[in-house]
């Protein structure tokens, strides 16, 4: 099983990773924790390519990440995909909240050396995510065959879509 989640910074995408990773005994990626090295440095994206090409090789696995430039290498790979298409206030709710929480830290899916941070870049992102960013997804969604797509508009959603799952899972 290959799920790739993705959305709008804040949405969730990485909580609702680790939890599906948890249920479904998956190992996770969070593509933030790979593309950004200690000091908020990117990668090139040679680099990001070399080290994207051996993870979504794997037959099992579940990645995070909206980084737009691999979405569709990505997707191409995934048996699911999941769009976590929050409500723009949401995300910057949760963008604010977890720099207060993490600050000075690095946050769960990120690498040390990313202490969280919130600067007008980010909130920028976040809040033209859905007239910029948007749009594309969805077109790539589109575009996919024989994927299944699941779309989350809420934490209710998610909660239900969570329960759902390990309702369906043998249990031991």
């Amino acid at each position: 099983m290959r799920i790739v989640i993705v959305g709008s910074g804040g949405a969730g995408k990485s909580t609702l990773a680790i939890r599906l990773g948890e249920c479904l005994r998956l190992p996770v990626v969070h593509l933030d924790q790979v593309f950004w090295q200690p000091g908020w440095k990117r990668m090139t994206f040679e680099e990001q390519d070399l080290l994207l090409g051996p993870l979504l090789a794997g037959d099992r696995w579940i990645i995070d990440g909206d980084h737009i430039r691999t979405q569709k290498r990505r997707m191409a790979q995934a048996d699911t995909v999941i769009f976590m298409d929050y409500p723009r206030w949401r995300c910057l709710c949760r963008v604010v909240g977890r720099a207060i929480r993490h600050r000075k830290r690095a946050r769960p899916g990120m690498n040390e050396g990313c202490h969280e941070r919130i600067n007008w870049a980010l909130l920028r992102w976040v809040w033209r995510y859905k007239n910029l960013e948007r749009p594309q997804l969805i077109a790539n969604i589109a575009e996919l065959d024989g994927k299944n797509v699941i779309v989350l508009k809420s934490d209710r959603e998610v909660a239900g879509f969570v329960q759902g799952l390990v309702a369906s899972l043998p249990h031991a």
